[in-house]
């Protein structure tokens, strides 16, 4: 990423690596970038260009993932969040918004509950790419890591490769990113990942927070499904969604444009 610096800073008691494109201009308003799982800060390569030009734009590793190496055995979705919100503290970071996607998602959602019940620091909206916002018979149920371990063991140039194969819709700037977050990914974290769903439930009517829920297609690897989407929509205050045809999980990355025309429109809407 061009015009990108990274530094780590001290948040949660732990080092926190982040990412950060430009000087860190305070005149414009920032968003906090939350990558998913085995992913890293630097996974955000095309969002990050495009909204520089409005945006402060600041995109951490999660712990365990990309260069935050630290307490690893900590790890929690309720820790993500706790981490996120420190990372804002520590930056000074004026009402910023927040992207999260997958588990960054769900980080996201997080924050926003825990900050609609705090005095400071607030959020002027969140959006939900894809999260993990699971019904009843799909909670719990195991997932396979086999791929993750089968990924650092190949080299850079096999790991690319299988990554172009895979995902022919993505740009190919996501390509090195992705493989590099790979290679970086500490399989620990997935011994303190918490089973189950969020309670997403639970969470949704006591947010302040302006929400957009982005959906791709289940049939195509989409967590959110339309029974899902229609409970969202009964539950939050402020909420809004937007499905992106022809996508599954990796939203912003299988159809870029329409996923940052969508979100840049959202987001406009509260900057003042």
């Amino acid at each position: 990423m061009a015009n990108v610096f990274d530094q780590t800073i001290r948040a949660n008691g732990i080092d926190i690596h982040y990412y950060r494109m430009g000087t860190g201009d305070s005149n414009k308003p920032a968003i906090v970038l939350l990558h998913g799982v085995t992913d890293s800060g630097e996974c955000w390569p095309l969002v990050a260009r495009d909204l520089a030009e409005e945006y402060d734009v600041i995109m951490p590793d999660a712990r365990g993932h990309g260069q935050t190496q630290s307490g690893i055995s900590a790890f929690s979705y309720e820790t993500l969040a706790r981490d996120a919100i420190a990372l804002i503290e520590a930056l000074h970071l004026d009402r910023p918004f927040v992207w999260g996607h997958s588990m960054g998602g769900r980080t996201a959602l997080s924050v926003a509950h825990i900050l609609s019940n705090a005095s400071s620091p607030a959020l002027r909206a969140v959006v939900l790419e894809d999260p993990p916002l699971l019904e009843t018979t799909r909670e719990g149920q195991p997932r396979n890591w086999q791929w993750i371990f089968d990924v650092k063991a190949q080299p850079a140039e096999e790991r690319e490769a299988r990554c172009r194969a895979d995902n022919p819709q993505w740009a190919e700037e996501e390509i090195a990113p992705w493989s590099r977050s790979k290679e970086q990914f500490s399989v620990q974290v997935l011994e303190h990942m918490e089973p189950g769903d969020l309670p997403w439930r639970e969470f949704l009517p006591g947010i302040t927070t302006p929400l957009l829920l982005l959906t791709g297609e289940v049939e195509r690897g989409g967590i959110v499904s339309p029974e899902t989407t229609r409970k969202c929509a009964d539950l939050w205050l402020k909420g809004e969604v937007a499905h992106i045809a022809g996508t599954g999980h990796n939203i912003h990355r299988e159809s870029y444009e329409p996923t940052l025309a969508t979100v840049r429109a959202f987001l406009k809407k509260y900057h003042a």
